[in-house]
């Protein structure tokens, strides 16, 4: 109990710290450069970091009375003598609430005036202390890769949607509701922004880059087993983005100035299926590939997270991808993704592990691979094919081969100029194939109607 206090005390400390740090209006003074940076600029992140993990402990052990948060210098002892163990969390909890928390790291650095790459340190760094010292379990292998891999991801996003957002020449209620919804998307961003008065600095992405983002509204028919009797249906909710002129972030190459990313919502009465996408990229350099009119090579970072009834499915994955636009005429394109990235570290369930362990799905490293087209005709619409395959391979679990494979095939029919009409075919495929079990094959497909509106 001692301990605990003693945290908890150190806790209302770095509050007070972080007040200090972020008060004085000269902070941001020596913000002038890209590469160049003072210890001063990592203090402020590195005392909310402390202070976000004591502050989710103390919530976990005194208002949930978590039995895992009872810590102790007995707990951070055994923990440090353990060593790192792969844990059995169940799979929201390990493949999303973890990535989400890392993008809090991340996002405290990001807002408190550090760039992409000198943030990195605050996701693997709190990961770290989290994992050692705030559970009295054994640290894990798993939680700390994907922890910080999947929370730059998430946290970069959500960080550059919730300046876009913002609008300081905005008044009144306008400026106040941009600010709310800004800080609901990317909390820490708020935090930094209202609680410690830190405004724009140098590494502030611009609020007018480019961006095209799409919400829909629709129905989702499943069928069961690829049998037409067993369907049911489901409503869909959808949100599209592009963000960033990708030809353009070919020549500046900072990292995340183009990205896509798309969360869908797929519910009935019995099913649930969530089906969360982002891909930032790193690195580009344009090219033209077999008499492209504009293309481009580029390093991504990805992040996949799909629950349906035939997987489970997470990915953090980074790789290259090649984007290629042809001009077949006056009002018609036609765009072209292929990319090979490697899994960090996934996960997928299965039935076989929840026999073997207190898990419910696998985890390990692998590949993943996209090819893409898409037919644009100007002012009518589009047809579009994507295909998505993943392979994980089993290093903690039931040893196993998991293919995955995600097909969708859609058309796009514009109404009017921001309102569109689509329709869609989409097919979930999976392969097990263990090396002690037969292999298990399985299998559904959906078509989904929505309307699109264009934001």
């Amino acid at each position: 109990m001692k301990a605990n206090l003693f945290i908890f005390l150190l806790f209302l400390l770095s509050c007070y710290t972080c007040h200090l740090a972020g008060a004085g209006d000269d902070y941001h003074t020596h913000h002038n450069s890209d590469s160049l940076h003072t210890n001063n600029d990592y203090l402020l992140p590195a005392v909310e970091t402390f202070g976000l993990n004591v502050f989710v402990w103390a919530s976990l052990r005194y208002i949930m009375h978590a039995d895992y948060a009872r810590i102790g210098t007995r707990s951070m002892s055994n923990n440090l003598k353990t060593g790192f163990v792969w844990d059995t969390d169940d799979f929201w909890t390990n493949q999303f609430s973890h990535p989400y928390h890392g993008g809090l790291y991340f996002t405290l650095a990001r807002s408190s005036g550090l760039n992409f790459w000198n943030s990195l340190y605050f996701p693997f760094g709190g990961s770290l202390m989290w994992e050692l010292f705030m559970e009295n379990e054994p640290p894990s292998i798993n939680d700390f890769i994907v922890t910080p891999t999947s929370g730059i991801i998430l946290g970069e996003i959500t960080y550059r949607i919730s300046s876009l957002i913002i609008n300081d020449r905005k008044t009144g209620w306008a400026k106040k509701w941009r600010e709310i919804a800004a800080a609901a998307i990317c909390p820490m961003h708020g935090f930094n922004r209202h609680i410690l008065g830190i405004k724009d600095h140098p590494h502030s992405p611009p609020s007018e880059h480019p961006f095209s983002a799409q919400l829909s509204l629709g129905a989702n028919g499943v069928f069961f087993d690829r049998k037409l009797s067993k369907r049911e249906p489901h409503i869909f909710i959808g949100y599209d983005m592009e963000y960033g002129d990708l030809f353009a972030a070919g020549v500046n190459n900072k990292p995340f100035d183009y990205f896509i990313t798309s969360s869908d919502l797929i519910l009935s009465r019995d099913n649930l299926i969530v089906e969360i996408f982002g891909s930032g990229m790193l690195w580009g350099k344009n090219s033209s590939f077999m008499g492209s009119d504009d293309g481009i090579l580029g390093v991504f970072m990805d992040f996949d997270y799909l629950h349906n009834a035939i997987y489970k499915l997470s990915a953090t994955s980074i790789g290259g991808k090649m984007i290629n636009n042809y001009k077949l005429s006056r009002n018609v394109g036609l765009t072209t993704v292929a990319s090979l990235t490697g899994i960090i570290l996934g996960g997928t369930n299965s039935i076989r592990t929840e026999e073997e362990l207190e898990r419910d799905y696998n985890l390990g490293p692998g590949l993943n691979t996209e090819i893409e087209s898409a037919l644009t005709v100007s002012d009518i619409g589009s047809m579009y094919l994507k295909w998505q395959h993943y392979w994980l391979h089993t290093i903690s679990g039931a040893d196993a081969n998991d293919l995955l494979m995600f097909i969708t095939a859609g058309t796009s029919i514009n109404i009017v100029s921001n309102l569109s009409f689509n329709i869609e075919y989409l097919q979930y495929n999976r392969w097990a194939h263990y090396k002690d079990y037969p292999t298990k094959e399985k299998s559904n497909f959906a078509i989904r109607s929505y309307i699109g509106i264009t934001l």
